[in-house]
């Protein structure tokens, strides 16, 4: 299964149509998922965040996690890290 791809902006202008798109896109992605392994986002590709990025990436953990489903998060800008940091919600999501 192809993971995931985040690139661009994902700020508080981008958040309600990418969320929109991923919401979709993962939807199609539980659907063929078998096994218990994660789903994997790969985000190196984000050049620009602010917090609703993080607010995108646990509203997809949740819908993952309601489909008995986790999600891992890879290649992660150092700037969105930085920002789960400060906004404590690091340890909510499974950043590699």
């Amino acid at each position: 299964m192809t993971p995931l791809q985040l690139s661009g902006p994902l700020t508080r202008d981008q958040a309600p149509s990418v969320l929109q798109t991923l919401r979709q896109a993962l939807q199609e992605q539980l659907a063929q998922a078998t096994g218990p392994d994660p789903l994997v986002v790969h985000l190196q590709g984000l050049n620009e965040v602010d917090t609703s990025a993080l607010a995108v990436l646990l509203d997809l953990q949740r819908m993952a996690a309601a489909r008995g489903r986790s999600l891992r998060f890879a290649q992660t800008p150092s700037a969105l890290l930085a920002l789960a940091r400060l906004s404590s919600v690091e340890t909510l999501l499974d950043f590699q």
